[in-house]
């Protein structure tokens, strides 16, 4: 159970002084989910026991996709944005490549969404 109140200031949600109790969501934002406009969440707002399988507290829209690797003898980085890419060299047409190559959907939070994994 929980009760909350919203302020509109301007295109922004202002959550302030609310209780967010044993809420579960089946995916995303245990006892918030955002789609258009980002709450502003003061931190007078009290989240106990809520869950969700991303997101226990709140969650947005999928944001990027990121690419991890594993098991890539080389990579190559970029110092200036300090990234760092695979890199696969020396290899023949008809030769096999064992590394696993995994994609990581996140929201804005930087939480991942979901992945996606190619072997």
């Amino acid at each position: 159970m929980y009760d909350f109140f919203i302020a509109s200031l301007q295109k922004n949600l202002l959550l302030t002084g609310n209780t967010f109790d044993n809420n579960v969501a089946d995916s995303e934002g245990g006892a918030i989910k955002w789609i258009e406009v980002e709450p502003i969440i003061d931190s007078d707002n009290i989240f106990t026991n809520n869950s969700a399988s991303y997101g226990p507290i709140n969650a947005g829209f999928p944001f990027r996709i990121e690419m991890e690797y594993t098991s890539l003898s080389q990579t190559i980085c970029v110092n200036e944005s300090n990234s760092c890419y695979p890199q696969i060299m020396d290899i023949s047409s008809g030769s096999s490549l064992n590394f696993t190559l995994s994609f990581l959907i996140k929201d804005i939070y930087n939480t991942t969404v979901t992945s996606l994994n190619s072997g």
